[in-house]
């Protein structure tokens, strides 16, 4: 009798079990397609404000043979200046000063990125393909919006030192000098940085670290009469990560010379710590699993046996909300 009675009870507590899963997985479908519905609705109501924007841009007459201002975004929405329309760049000011205890190159590189997004990366670039696209009136007017933008994200004492610049490169040019003086000590001293460098996977990830390390390759090789080569380079950066890749590193160590390029070592690296993540994830997963199982080994235990629900974690309110359902339906 006894057997048989705990036979159903174990019934019991896998059914209504199921059915709290089945619940959960019914309230994620419904959320996920909510969630899907409300996308679709923000589409079609942003697609039409855009048709309806565009609409009352529409001039009453056209120039015949000419396409619309509509047309003209729909063929190549990131070109329209090609058919006649054009917009000034709008930056956000003031939001990356250069002071002088910020890096230049990290502050340059932002600024790269910012007239990038606006198409005028040419204007500080050798880059006569983006130049041709424009009419010598735009370009003027794009040089200015971005001697604007550059002057709004200096500081006071940069901006007396640059005011007679006329054209972004010069003052790109003139900042760089300022910032980064260049002599033997200062060779010497970044060298000594390079040296030291050693990856700790806890605090930087894989692309933190090569930036970096990229940064301070590129301002060594910018140094009068600095000489370094990529075989040192290569040896360099595989020295970083000997503590935390001890394999990685003992391979390529192993090729015959010359071996790989410094560009394959840095994508293997990047490849390795994907690796390393999706086997923590996998780890990860299997010990949930093994925790839920541990989880419900007791929890019938204890229901078996003393007949109250009960729960490892006091703060697990869903096993809670079962357990008492079980209970309530084995006539507890």
């Amino acid at each position: 009798m006894a057997r048989n009675h705990t036979r159903q009870m174990m019934k019991k507590g896998q059914a209504e079990m199921d059915k709290a899963i089945k619940s959960l997985q019914d309230e994620f479908q419904q959320y996920k397609e909510n969630s899907e519905k409300r996308l679709q609705e923000c589409k079609e109501f942003y697609e039409d404000l855009l048709k309806n924007t565009l609409e009352q841009l529409e001039p009453c007459h056209n120039i015949p043979d000419q396409p619309s201002i509509r047309e003209a975004a729909t063929r190549n929405p990131s070109r329209p200046h090609q058919h006649g329309y054009f917009r000034l760049p709008k930056f956000t000011k003031g939001d990356n000063k250069l002071m002088p205890e910020t890096d230049f190159s990290l502050w340059k590189r932002r600024i790269r990125f910012e007239l990038l997004s606006q198409d005028c990366l040419f204007l500080v670039e050798k880059d006569q393909t983006s130049r041709e696209q424009y009419p010598d009136t735009h370009i003027d007017q794009m040089r200015s919006s971005v001697m604007s933008y550059l002057l709004s994200n200096l500081d006071q004492k940069y901006q007396r030192q640059v005011r007679y610049s006329t054209d972004p490169v010069e003052l790109l040019n003139s900042l760089e000098k300022m910032c980064e003086s260049i002599s033997m000590n200062t060779e010497h001293e970044l060298r000594k940085k390079l040296y030291k460098m050693t990856y700790h996977p806890k605090e930087q990830s894989v692309l933190e670290f090569l930036t970096q390390f990229d940064e301070l390759t590129e301002k060594i090789r910018k140094c009068p009469d600095a000489h370094l080569t990529d075989p040192a380079i290569k040896h360099t950066l595989l020295m970083a990560f000997s503590d935390a890749l001890p394999e990685i590193v003992g391979a390529f160590k192993r090729e015959p010379r010359p071996g790989r390029s410094i560009a394959e070592l840095k994508e293997l690296l990047l490849a390795e710590e994907d690796d390393l993540k999706g086997g923590l994830a996998s780890r990860s997963e299997t010990c949930v699993k093994t925790l839920v199982s541990q989880e419900l080994t007791t929890w019938s235990y204890w229901s078996l046996s003393s007949r109250i629900p009960f729960t490892r974690n006091p703060d697990s309110k869903r096993w809670n909300q079962i357990g008492t359902a079980v209970f309530q339906k084995g006539g507890g």
